[in-house]
Parts: C-alpha cells; structure tokens; sequence
C-alpha cells in the first residue's frame, strides 16, 4: 500500500473516532431547567446573586421570595448556599377536566349512574342560529351530538342553517344549546331545525310536528304581545304539543322561552322535569 493510500485510510479512520466520542457527549444532556421558589435567609439581592452564581435566572419578587428558573442540577448546590433558607418548587396552574356546568346542576349525573343518557329519546333543536356548521361535525361525539344530513332542516330562506342573530350578525347559538343537551343525553337522536321570520317560524313547527319528537328545545322568542298564552306564536307552540301523541310511548316536551311557555317551566320543579326525562329514557330502554 503507497504512502497516499497509507494516508487516506488515516484519514478515514480518525474522524470516525472522533465521530463517536462527539455522539457519546450528545447523549448526556444537562438535567432540565426547574422553576423554583426561593426564600432568602437574609436579603432577596443576597439570594438573587446566589441563583445568578448557581446559573440561574431570577424572574421575580414577590411576597418576600424569588421565583427562579434554575439548572436542575444546581438546585440541591443552590439550596446549601448560605444566602438561601428555603427553595420549594413554584406552585403550577393546571387546568381542570372539562366538566358539563348542567349535568350535576339538574341532578341528570345520577340518571347517567344508572346508564340513562337518552337513548331512544327524539330531541329537535329548535334555533335562529346555527353558526360555523363545519364546528357542528368537527365537534360531533365530543361536545356535540352526531346529527346527520337528514336530520338538519333550514327554513331560514336568507341565511340557511347557519343563520344570523335578531341584529343580523353571527350566532352560534343553536350550537350552544346542543352542546347542553348532549352533555344531558348524549345517547338520544337529536335534529337540528331553525328559521328566522314568523312566517319561516311556521313552517318549521310543521316540520317539527312531522317528526314526532319528544323534546323541542326552542329557547328563543317573540318578545311581542299579548303575552298570555292568546297569541299566533303562543297558539302554534301549543298546537305542536297537543298534535303530538300522548301515549306512554312517547310525550313531546316544547320547551319555549316565549312568556307563557317559561312560565309555566319555571313553575315546574327541577325535580319534575328530572322525572320526566327519567321516564322517557326508561320508557324508550324498555321499548
């Protein structure tokens, strides 16, 4: 073998050496920063240059204590410094499972003990205002029920399911009520139905009252006179409850927000209307 070739072989071979120590040292990673309280034992400037030395960084003082990002591997050398009296990891926010604001509030977490979540149950989701539809499939099974093509309805002539507020700007608000309703009976059948005008109003109680639903969930208004009952609006709420069938089977809930309507359910006790979902559930397991 000539000198050059003696020389390229050296070449070849030293560095692959050198390759491997370098790959050994990157294993060793330094031990992660830790976000520490420190409690001076005389003055916070003393502690403070304490953690510059130990390699950290004070980043406040607060209630006669520092907060300190520290090299993990420094904490228990910073901890024996005679400036120190104290160090305790700083407490973290964290946040909280996502949990249904109505469920335990209306007593539905002790039918959901016995497995009642709604199966069976017709829920129609009566709305002005549906909002970004795409959100209503991303968030379908998770915060909102799985509501097929067939079981979404529009009779909102100008602006479709997604619909517009009383003033014409974006609304999600039929979206909102699902989500309640779902976190209640995530096992029940639910439609999703709005409209915008009175006329429109009419046609989709027609609709409404084709589906035979058990529950209609309307929480919206005509804020208009003669607010006892007597009235056109009044008048098609309780033709679509007294259309509906009455049998054991099957008993329509039109829960309203126009005044008559939300009179009469806040005469009702929470725990009647518990009751009530109690024996549609029960009612629709054992068909």
């Amino acid at each position: 073998m000539g000198s050059l070739s003696r020389t390229v072989v050296a070449l070849l071979v030293v560095p692959a050496g050198l390759l491997v120590g370098s790959a050994a040292g990157e294993t060793s990673s330094a031990a992660p920063p830790q976000l520490v309280l420190v409690q001076p034992r005389a003055g916070l400037a003393a502690a403070a240059e304490s953690v510059r030395d130990a390699g950290g960084r004070v980043e406040l003082s607060a209630h006669g204590h520092l907060q300190a990002l520290v090299p993990g591997d420094r904490v228990a050398e910073l901890e024996r410094d005679p400036n120190v009296g104290d160090i305790a990891p700083a407490p973290l926010a964290s946040a909280d499972a996502v949990t249904s604001g109505g469920v335990a509030r209306i007593g539905a977490d002790a039918l959901h003990s016995e497995g009642l979540q709604g199966a069976g149950v017709r829920i129609v989701v009566l709305d002005t205002a549906f909002g970004n539809l795409d959100r209503l499939n991303s968030l379908a099974g998770t915060e909102l029920p799985t509501v097929p093509a067939d079981h979404r309805a529009s009779f909102d002539h100008t602006y479709g399911l997604a619909g517009r507020d009383y003033n014409s700007n974006y609304s999600a608000h039929g979206e909102e009520v699902a989500e309640i309703l779902y976190d209640i009976a995530p096992a029940a059948e639910y439609w999703f139905v709005n409209y915008r005008t009175a006329d429109e109003f009419g046609e989709a109680e027609q609709y409404v009252e084709s589906i035979k639903p058990d529950v209609v969930v309307h929480s919206n208004s005509f804020l208009f006179g003669p607010f006892d009952g007597s009235g056109w609006f009044a008048k098609k709420v309780d033709r679509a409850a007294a259309d509906n069938p009455t049998s054991s089977s099957t008993r329509i809930r039109f829960c309203s927000a126009r005044s008559t309507a939300a009179a009469g359910l806040r005469r009702r006790s929470i725990a009647r209307l518990r009751t009530e979902f109690s024996g549609l559930t029960r009612r629709a397991t054992t068909a």
